[in-house]
C-alpha cells in the first residue's frame, strides 16, 4: 500500500515549508510521497525551498509542481487530485496541524481498509464522532453524516486513488461551489464504493487547524448546488444531504454586514447577494429554530432598500 500526501499552495511558502520539515523528517517512510501543488505563487516555491530549505531538495519522495497560472483555490485541489499516482491519496493544506503521528493513523488505517471502501474519514474538533461506522452505500453514509464542516474539511478524508479518479470531470463542473472534493466523495459513493468514517481525531489530540483559504461568501452562495445533482440515493437520504449542507451556515444578519462592508462588491450588486444567500440556503422553508428564519426574513426585506440596511447595521455598530 502507498499513499500520496499532496499540498495544495499559494502564497504560504513559510508555512508551507515549515509544514513540509516536520513530515519529511527522519524516521523516512519507504511507502510515503510527499508533493506540492503550487498554483502560480507570486515566488515559485521550488524557489524558497532552494534559498531557504536546500535540503529538502535532496528528499527524493518529493516533488514540486506548478501551475502556469492560477487556477483558483478549488481548481488547484483537482489538481492534486490529477497528480495523485499511488494506491491511496491524502491532501492537507499547507497551514493544517498534520504531525508525524497523524502520517502514523493514517498508515494503520489504510492498513487495515479492504478493497470496497472508497475513502476513510476521520474526525477532527469539528466532529463528535464517538465511534467508526463502516457505510457500504451513498444511503448508509447520508445517515451518518455528522458535520458538514468536516467532510469538506481537507485533512480528514484520504482517498483511494482508483476510485477518486474516475470521477474527475464531475468534480471539475462542480469547481465553482468550492467544494468539488465533496462531490467527489458523494460520487464514489454512488459508483458502488463504500467508506470508513473513522472515530479518531486526525490531528490526534492536536485543536488547532489551518485557517483554510474559502471565502464565505462564495460558498455560501454556491455549496447548495451539489443538491441540483440527481443523486440515486433515497428521498430520506437527500432530505438529510440537504439539511446537512444548507444549515451549515451563520444567520443571514452575519453574510449582510460582511457583503455590506465588502469593497470587492458593487454597490448594484450587494443586495442581490444577500437575496441569493438567502435562497440558495433555503433560509425560507429550512432554519434552526423560529427565531432564526424571522430574522433571516427582516434582513431579506430589508436587502431590498440596501440604503436603509446600511443604514441599521452603521447605526447598530454603534
Amino acid at each position: 500500500m502507498t499513499l500520496d500526501i499532496i499540498i495544495p499552495t499559494f502564497n504560504r511558502n513559510d508555512k508551507l515549508i515549515a509544514l513540509l520539515k516536520i513530515i519529511t523528517s527522519t524516521p523516512c517512510y519507504d511507502n510515503v510521497f510527499f508533493k506540492v501543488v503550487d498554483n502560480c505563487s507570486d515566488t515559485p516555491v521550488l524557489d524558497t525551498i532552494k534559498c531557504n530549505q536546500p535540503t529538502l531538495i535532496d528528499n527524493k519522495s518529493l516533488k514540486i509542481y506548478r501551475n502556469a497560472s492560477n487556477v483558483g483555490l478549488a481548481g488547484n485541489i483537482m489538481r492534486c487530485f490529477e497528480y495523485a499516482e499511488s494506491d491511496w491519496l491524502w491532501i492537507i493544506g499547507d497551514d493544517d496541524a498534520i504531525s508525524k503521528e497523524s502520517i502514523d493513523l493514517v498508515l494503520s488505517t489504510l492498513n487495515a481498509c479492504n478493497e470496497g471502501h472508497g475513502f476513510v474519514n476521520f474526525s477532527s474538533p469539528w466532529s463528535s464522532r464517538t465511534e467508526t461506522y463502516n457505510c457500504p452505500s451513498l444511503d448508509s453514509f447520508t445517515l451518518q453524516l455528522d458535520s458538514f464542516k468536516n467532510f469538506i474539511y481537507l485533512p480528514t478524508t484520504v482517498y483511494r486513488t482508483e476510485a477518486i479518479q474516475k470521477h474527475l470531470e464531475i468534480g471539475y463542473k462542480y469547481v465553482h461551489t468550492l467544494i468539488p472534493h465533496f462531490m467527489l466523495q458523494l460520487k464514489v459513493l454512488e459508483s458502488g464504493y463504500g467508506c470508513l468514517l473513522c472515530k479518531e481525531d486526525v490531528f490526534r489530540g492536536n485543536g488547532e487547524r489551518g485557517s483554510g483559504g474559502w471565502s464565505v461568501l462564495e460558498l455560501q452562495l454556491n455549496k447548495s448546488q451539489i443538491l441540483n445533482y440527481a443523486f440515486q440515493m433515497s428521498k430520506a437520504s437527500y432530505k438529510r444531504l440537504e439539511k446537512l449542507i444548507v444549515l451549515d451556515r451563520q444567520p443571514l444578519k452575519i453574510y449582510a454586514k460582511m457583503i455590506v462592508k465588502d469593497k470587492k462588491h458593487p454597490l448594484h450588486l450587494k443586495s442581490r447577494l444577500i437575496r441569493s444567500i438567502f435562497e440558495e440556503n433555503r433560509m425560507l422553508t429550512l432554519s434552526k429554530s423560529h427565531k432564526e428564519r424571522l430574522s433571516n426574513m427582516f434582513y431579506y426585506l430589508l436587502s431590498f432598500k440596501l440604503s436603509i440596511l446600511m443604514r441599521f447595521l452603521k447605526n447598530k455598530n454603534g
